[in-house]
């Protein structure tokens, strides 16, 4: 049985959602919409979590995306939909969700893109990272999909043809009636999205509660924090998985490659402590504003050299630091946007490829 079926805009939305459900409902499979039927894989999983690369297309493109992919989830005939959304905010938030409540003849949708282990909260309606406005923080100029509106139920609204309503945390903590009468009495004056505050993990459990006791019908819309919540509530009272089962957390051992790729300040942070800390072999690809008066040629023979590095010393291999700059506008007024990231893609392609033909211990 198909528990879950998890429906992201990127890649790494899906694998950091999907891997909210492990182990208790594992196996867990990701890939794009495309996905085969569940008697092609050897054990059929009980989660599938599917991308849409659909975060910088345009809304009606994006609802087209979607809606094609709740076509394919159909088929799998999964007990429940979980639309991850990002915890930034970033991406076609109303289209998506209502593409997936139309495909689905969903009613409602309960929204809560809070995650707290990073920083995430929505207080007052208000959408944080680290207690700074959203839009006030990089995402404000996100090369892909910007984000200019901090207030959760204004950004879905933004492209949502459904009327949106907000639950705040009191009513949250007022239990899980007063939570539903606040749904209940909302939905009965016509609105079909609801956004919520969360800035406790016990805030998202008790969204997930909510939603699974009282509307399990709803679109649960959320990041991998609320995914975590639901994934919890779905497995309690179940019996532990069997022995030889992996589990989060266990010992890792081997050598591991680490390809980061972000203009966002806090990814910088944590690299530089890590490369401190047991990064062996570490590669500085791209900096903040590098590239901005550099000619194609250029970046070219930088991906080479520092390839070439890195492949020299593939057998100490730990980390990898594969950091793009918000190149974007500056690359575009270059004229560089398509030839510089076709060069990035094809040097993870040889490196991977690399690492691929070469045994490790």
């Amino acid at each position: 049985m198909l528990e879950v079926a998890v429906i992201a805009d990127d890649l790494t939305g899906a694998a950091d959602t999907g891997v909210q459900f492990h182990p208790a409902f594992a196996p867990i499979y990701m890939g794009n919409h495309r996905f085969g039927a569940l008697d092609a894989f050897a054990p059929p999983p009980r989660v599938v979590s599917l991308f849409t690369a659909s975060r910088g297309l345009s809304p009606p493109e994006a609802y087209r995306e979607v809606f094609t992919a709740c076509r394919v989830i159909a088929g799998l005939a999964p007990r429940r939909i979980y639309k991850k959304i990002d915890s930034a905010l970033r991406g076609n938030l109303g289209a998506e969700l209502e593409a997936v409540m139309s495909a689905f003849n969903l009613a409602l949708s309960l929204i809560a893109p809070a995650f707290i282990e990073q920083g995430r909260t929505t207080v007052d309606g208000i959408h944080c990272i680290h207690g700074k406005p959203v839009a006030n923080t990089d995402m404000g100029c996100d090369p892909v999909s910007p984000v200019h509106a901090s207030r959760l139920p204004d950004r879905v609204g933004q492209q949502a043809c459904l009327p949106v309503a907000h639950i705040e945390l009191a009513t949250l903590e007022r239990g899980p009636d007063a939570t539903a009468r606040a749904i209940d009495c909302a939905f009965n004056r016509g609105s079909r999205h609801f956004t919520f505050d969360a800035a406790a993990r016990e805030h998202l459990d008790r969204i997930a509660h909510v939603a699974l006791s009282r509307y399990p019908q709803a679109l649960l819309c959320g990041s991998a924090g609320l995914a975590g919540s639901m994934a919890r509530a779905l497995a309690a009272g179940q019996s532990l998985p069997p022995a030889g089962v992996s589990r989060i957390g266990a010992a890792l051992s081997g050598h591991w490659l680490f390809a980061c790729g972000s203009a966002s300040e806090r990814l910088h942070q944590q690299v530089t402590t890590n490369a401190a800390g047991f990064l062996r072999t570490h590669q500085l690809l791209f900096q903040r504003g590098d590239g901005v008066s550099r000619h194609q040629a250029t970046i070219d023979q930088d991906l080479l050299r520092r390839q070439a590095a890195l492949l020299r010393n593939l057998p100490d291999l730990l980390g990898l630091r594969l950091v793009e700059q918000a190149f974007a506008q500056a690359h575009l007024e270059e004229g560089l946007a398509i030839g510089g990231s076709g060069h990035r893609a094809g040097f993870g392609e040889r490196v991977s490829a690399s690492i691929a033909s070469r045994p490790f211990g």
